[in-house]
Parts: structure tokens; sequence; C-alpha cells
């Protein structure tokens, strides 16, 4: 009877260090900011940044758009922009990163064109996605280079980022406002 106390003991005094140490190296992982938020983060800001670069192909073919229904791929490659941005500018934190409202005023421009149908492009309109077109590149450069190896925003690409949203909010806004 005591040989098989002995092969028990130290079946006991594993299971015993794996209930101590186990959720002592969990407790440790979980209290020390890692590798995994910061993965997590530069995860989305990849997502963000591919998304951007989506919206950057639809404008390109936006130009050739002869009906308004040729705008729905655009529309749609912005929202998912403007969402994905969301919440990068939320898992940043601290306001570090701003809201991008340009996006969200093109989705309202190109709904605005919709709402009559599926009608013709007029030359207005195109001339307004062409310039939108032309000054968004600067903001996908400006984007493209928002974070450092580190992790850290960038402030002068924030800065640029910042400029050129506003920029491009303002066409937008004039082209809105009866």
């Amino acid at each position: 009877m005591s040989r098989g106390h002995r092969r028990g003991k130290p079946l006991i005094v594993v299971i015993v260090v794996l209930l101590i140490v186990w959720p002592a190296y969990q407790i440790y992982a979980f209290l020390t900011p890692g590798v995994q938020k910061a993965d997590a983060q530069r995860m989305l800001y990849e997502v963000s940044l591919f998304q951007m670069g989506i919206v950057n192909s639809s404008l390109n073919e936006s130009g050739h758009a002869r009906v308004t229904k040729e705008l729905d791929s655009l529309k749609l490659a912005v929202y998912s922009a403007a969402y994905t941005h969301e919440r990068l500018a939320k898992t940043v934190g601290g306001g570090r990163l701003q809201s991008l409202s340009s996006l969200n005023k093109m989705v309202e421009f190109i709904t605005a064109l919709q709402i009559g149908g599926d009608r013709p492009v007029s030359d207005q309109e195109r001339e307004t996605l062409l310039s939108f077109q032309r000054q968004f590149g600067d903001m996908l450069n400006a984007y493209g280079q928002l974070f450092s190896s580190g992790g850290q925003v960038v402030g002068s690409k924030n800065n640029t980022l910042t400029k050129t949203d506003a920029d491009l909010a303002k066409l937008l806004e004039e082209q809105l406002s009866p």
C-alpha cells in the first residue's frame, strides 16, 4: 500500500505546481502590457490602410462613372474605410488620432447623388470626384506613414492627415450645401 502512495505523491506535486504556476502565469500575462495589444493595434492599422487603398482604387474608377449607380462600390469602400478608421482611433485612444470627417462627407455626397435614382453623373459632380481623388492621394500617403515602427502615432503625418481631411471635408461640404 505504501508503494501506491509513493507513486501518487509525485503526481499530486505536479498537479499542485500546475495549479499554482499556470494561474500565476496567466495573471502576469494579463497585467503586463504586451505584444498582443500592440499587435492587435498594428493589425487594425494595416486593415485600415488596406481599406484606404481600396478607396483610392475606387476613386480612380469613379472618374469613369457614367451613372450614379456606378458609384456604389466607391460608397461601400468609403464607408468601410471610415468605419475601420473609427475603430482604430478608439483603439489608439487619448484623442491622438482624429476622426476622418471627409470620409463620412463622401458617403453623404454619393448618397445625395443617388437619391434621384440611377441618373447620369454631371460634369460638376465628376469634377468634384476628381478633385477629391487628387487630394485623397495626399491623405493616403500620410496614412501610410501614420505609425512609427514602435507603434506610436507620427505627429507630423497625423497633422498632414488632419489638414487634408479638413480640406476634403470642406470641398464636399461646398457641394452638399444648396
